[in-house]
């Protein structure tokens, strides 16, 4: 008897140290502050953006099903199988789970392609992981393709890039960060929180890169997120601390306000392979977030419509104008010093860009994306509202009088501004006709776009995915 009890116990101890020192699941993330805020992320718009938006919005039936990553691929997985996909099943509005699951891309090519192409192969056995931004740029000049049959039951030493050679390739246009890496609070409201569930509510999931302590392998099948650590002291020198993942929905009324997360450790992990992580406690984890942009020309008539509006500080009534001879034209004349700012609002999506000059001078300023931050010019919210230079700050007329320009161009495609603006600067002739020389032979004609009168609002169509449509300023500046 005494023997069978030790036996027991024995057995008891075991399973205890199987227990205590079981191996976590897989991760593979690469957090890299300076590597991420060297990427544009995406234009902060108007407050009220942000306050108006549902309290509840999920994307997590156009996703595929969990599955368990191989090796430190969480990045390929939470990139490409999940973010990727979920972004083509919204365009198609493909919400069958069982089809979106067989047709979603595959981790494997991604992860093998990059390692390949970034890493040099130095980890074949795929234990390392990636950087987000890596996956993305691939996915961008590359493109993803679809997941092989029997694909998330292979082992890593098994996959190689070959065995895709002959799947089409599907690659996105773009992609954005959602914040800095290191953040301000604006109003008590963290900048975190409010970009995400921006992101969420127009359709589109967020990639994650999280700090990934102990206590995040270890939840439970109620599904929510408590860590036991303080994210101050995890040290992502050390392998296997980040981790890479996907944001689906976010619900105001769960947990004091949390996000749903799509992970790539199999349906037995968690809430079915979801997770849902508090909104305090995601902002002092989730340290880089991503946004893929789509193809804006994915239609066979591409169409642009927006408007700017003027307004002047300490004036209620902002800068009156006339559409004339191509262009607008303030109704009044505006002294040295005066300050005011511009309101952009876009309804079709674009590539949105600004610059400023005057007559008095070949210079121009670049005023959207502004030149001394790092923000992208993609604009494609269902609804885009955004102030330059910003909400809280002004332009100011110099002391040069004469005329004032402002050209705003919106693109289907990325410009390079830089250049259009070289070319204006050097270009002669009238206002309309100096930018027509810079941006070139795919700038909408005046008559093909239709103009308000009495007011910044434009809206026209193409069938060219190249075309540009310019909307022109000109201020009238006399001296003090």
């Amino acid at each position: 008897m005494e023997k069978k009890i030790k036996i027991i116990l024995s057995i008891i101890l075991l399973l205890c140290n199987i227990s205590i020192f079981a191996q976590p699941y897989p991760t593979g993330g690469v957090i890299d502050p300076t590597l991420y805020d060297s990427i544009p992320r995406r234009a902060v718009q108007l407050s009220r953006s942000y306050s108006d938006i549902p309290s509840v919005y999920s994307v997590k039936h156009y996703g595929p099903q969990p599955y368990n990553q191989n090796g430190g691929t969480c990045t390929a997985w939470a990139s490409a199988y999940a973010a990727r996909t979920i972004t083509e099943s919204i365009t198609i509005d493909r919400r069958d789970w069982f089809l979106t699951t067989r047709s979603a891309f595959s981790p494997y090519y991604i992860f093998r392609s990059v390692r390949h192409l970034m890493y040099k192969d130095l980890d074949p056995t795929g234990e390392d992981g990636i950087a987000i931004s890596y996956a993305l740029d691939f996915m961008k000049s590359e493109g993803a393709v679809r997941i092989l049959n029997n694909e998330v039951n292979m082992l890593m030493r098994q996959i190689n890039v070959s065995m895709y050679s002959q799947q089409k390739r599907y690659p996105i246009a773009d992609y954005v960060t959602l914040y800095q890496s290191y953040l301000k609070t604006e109003d008590g409201d963290p900048v975190r929180t409010k970009m995400v569930k921006k992101s969420i509510s127009e359709g589109k999931p967020v990639i994650i890169a999280i700090k990934c302590p102990p206590s995040f392998h270890e939840v439970g099948r109620d599904g929510v997120w408590y860590p036991k650590e303080t994210s101050a002291f995890i040290d992502l020198s050390i392998k296997g601390n980040a981790h890479a993942l996907c944001v689906v929905g976010y619900d105001d009324n769960r947990y004091g306000g949390a996000f749903e997360i799509q992970n790539s450790w199999g349906t037995g992990w968690a809430n079915g392979g979801f997770v849902w992580i508090p909104y305090t406690v995601f902002n002092q984890f989730a340290y880089e977030a991503y946004e893929i942009i789509e193809n804006l020309a994915n239609y066979e008539t591409i169409e642009y419509s927006g408007s700017v509006k003027i307004e002047v500080y300490n004036s209620k009534e902002g800068m009156p104008v006339r559409f004339n001879n191509g262009y607008y034209q303030t109704n009044s004349s505006y002294s040295s010093g005066a300050s005011f700012r511009y309101i952009l609002s876009n309804g079709k999506p674009a590539y949105v860009y600004a610059f400023s000059g005057d007559s008095g001078s070949n210079n121009t300023n670049r005023i959207f994306p502004p030149e001394k931050e790092n923000i992208s010019p993609i604009l494609d919210y269902s609804e885009n509202i955004v102030a330059f230079p910003g909400e809280f700050t002004w332009i100011q007329l110099d002391e040069r009088i004469g005329t004032d320009y402002l050209v705003v161009l919106f693109a289907k495609e990325a410009l390079d501004i830089d250049n259009i603006r070289k070319r204006f600067e050097s270009a002669s002739g009238s206002f309309p006709a100096r930018v027509s020389a810079a941006v070139g032979s795919n700038l909408i004609p005046v008559s093909k776009a239709k103009y308000e009168a009495n007011e910044m609002r434009f809206s026209a169509q193409s069938a060219n995915p190249k075309a540009i449509l310019g909307l022109l300023l000109a201020i009238d500046h006399r001296a003090r």
